[in-house]
């Protein structure tokens, strides 16, 4: 997110960028409800939304988990094969949970939460500190010191996709429209 925050307060150095960090179901509703102009969320949204919606970029899920002979050499990991294994994981209101929480249930797997946050470096603390593991986009796995921590790649078709929301057909403002340009350019063209 950095560069393209950058490119924007180059090309509009005057204009105040306000972010606010929620789960993504709390940043559709804030859309809907006209609290937020527009919004860079976890896809898909609710179908019954009506909201505008602009893929932008999407990358492969990760099983984070302590870089132990338990998990080395792995190539991939099933949703059923984390089953025995305490799950670290983000909150209800992180759309991502609840796509994990489906894709569990597809594989008539329950799995076993140790502990929920909103923060993925608190979740990856928490495999650090062998609590349990954690699913992860790839970015922000490899993030992390290879050293601790093995990332490896969980098998199924879900996919960490983020894209831009708004409400079509409302007023946005210039400098809402002029990030909508912009995040278009940075991840479109």
């Amino acid at each position: 997110m950095a560069e393209p925050i950058s490119r924007f307060r180059q090309r509009y150095p005057g204009v105040e960028l306000k972010i606010a960090e929620f789960g993504g179901l709390t940043v559709q509703q804030a859309v809907s409800n006209g609290e937020l102009d527009m919004a860079m969320t976890a896809l898909p949204v609710e179908e019954d939304s009506s909201l505008t919606i602009l893929p932008l970029f999407n990358h492969p899920l990760c099983v984070l988990t302590p870089r132990t002979a338990e998990w080395e050499g792995k190539t991939s990991l099933s949703p059923a094969e984390l089953a025995s294994h305490p799950l670290v994981i983000y909150n209800e209101e992180f759309a991502l949970s609840q796509q994990l929480m489906r894709l569990f249930a597809e594989h008539d797997v329950k799995p076993r939460i140790a502990v929920r946050s909103g923060q993925w470096d608190f979740l990856a603390a928490m495999v650090q500190a062998g609590i349990g593991v954690a699913i992860l986009p790839e970015p922000i796995c490899q993030r992390l010191d290879r050293q601790n921590f093995c990332w490896i790649p969980l098998q199924s078709e879900l996919r960490w996709e983020l894209g831009m929301i708004w409400r079509e057909g409302v007023y946005m403002s210039r400098s809402a429209e002029a990030w909508l340009a912009c995040s278009k350019a940075f991840w479109l063209e």
